[in-house]
C-alpha cells in the first residue's frame, strides 16, 4: 500500500511541476471561439461539459453548511450544543 501511495504522489508531483505549454491547435481553437463571440461557458455547455467556475475570494465565500458558526437566528448547529 505504501508503494502505491508513493507512486501516486510521484506522478502527481511530476504532473504539477512539469512545464505546461499550449499547442498551436489550442490557440487556433481559442481564436476561432473568440471570433464567433462564444464564451468558454457557452462552449462547455455545447460540449455537455462543466463550464469554468468563476474565481471566488475567501471574504465572499459562503460558510460551510456544517460550520460551528451561529446561523441567522443566532442558533448553533445541533452537534455543538
Amino acid at each position: 500500500m505504501r508503494c502505491l501511495k508513493r507512486a501516486i504522489a510521484r506522478e502527481a508531483y511530476r504532473a504539477l511541476t512539469r512545464e505546461h505549454t499550449t499547442t498551436t491547435e489550442d490557440e487556433e481553437q481559442k481564436h476561432l471561439r473568440e471570433a464567433k463571440n462564444i464564451s468558454q461557458s457557452q462552449a462547455a455547455r455545447a460540449l455537455n461539459s462543466t463550464p469554468p467556475a468563476p474565481p471566488t475570494s475567501s471574504t465572499n465565500a459562503a460558510p460551510y453548511p456544517n460550520s460551528p458558526t451561529a446561523t441567522k437566528n443566532a442558533s448553533k448547529p445541533l452537534d455543538t450544543q
